[in-house]
């Protein structure tokens, strides 16, 4: 299963031990309630442990969101309800930097929750993907948004050396790349990985351990993404 890490360049992000929580402000529950949610959703970052030779901190994150989607459940209808989601999250101290691993719109609704509280400070970094075209060696697809088309809103070109065909050339003068898909050599292999222009890292290969996949994740991050021109 692919694993989905979103990094953040944090300014802020408190010292905590082992079992200690940090946690994002509760909602108003006012307008909630009108709708049916008698709580309101939880946000919880919970300090686990250290992993030393990465200098980085370990975190539970528990996040719960909110759902407007009509469903039924024990005879009783609702437009509105509580999801919830578990996964984890790591922080490295000495260069600021946050990975949230789960998919981009959970990670992004948990970090703009947290941030909430003021305790927690950060954003990601939007990049041109097109910057660190030269850095690439194996491309492998790459999407593109469409401008001036009713219809057609993306493009998306794959196969082997993509970026030397005239289509590509076409569609980055034409859109702005906002994925690509790539093959990545770490530790003399090759590794199946996806960048979006937001700074989102997709790994396809699910061999790695958490150590090895979070090296892999440092090592893009240093050798792609810090090269890349802001977007």
């Amino acid at each position: 299963m692919p694993s989905s890490y979103s990094l953040y360049e944090m300014t802020a992000f408190p010292e905590l031990g082992a079992g200690e929580i940090v946690a994002a402000p509760l909602q108003l529950l006012l307008d909630l309630q009108m709708e049916g949610i008698e709580e309101p959703p939880k946000t919880e970052f919970t300090a686990l442990r250290r992993i030393p030779e990465l200098a980085m901190d370990v975190f539970r994150v528990f996040h719960e969101y909110i759902v407007r989607k009509p469903g039924r459940a024990k005879g009783v209808s609702f437009n509105i309800y509580i999801a919830n989601a578990n996964f984890p999250a790591y922080y490295q101290r000495i260069n600021q930097l946050l990975l949230i691993k789960t998919s981009k719109d959970i990670a992004e609704g948990a970090f703009k929750a947290l941030s909430k509280g003021g305790r927690v400070k950060g954003q990601r970094r939007n990049i041109s993907l097109k910057s660190i075209r030269p850095y690439i060696d194996r491309f492998k697809g790459a999407w593109f948004n469409v401008d001036g088309s009713a219809n057609v809103k993306s493009q998306a070109l794959f196969g082997p050396s993509i970026d030397q065909d005239m289509r590509f050339e076409r569609a980055s003068d034409e859109g702005e790349m906002y994925y690509i898909r790539l093959d990545y050599v770490f530790k003399d292999e090759l590794t199946s990985l996806g960048v979006s222009n937001d700074s989102s890292i997709v790994i396809y290969d699910d061999n790695l351990d958490e150590v090895s996949e979070l090296e892999l994740v440092l090592h893009i991050k240093k050798n792609l993404l810090d090269k890349a021109e802001l977007a």
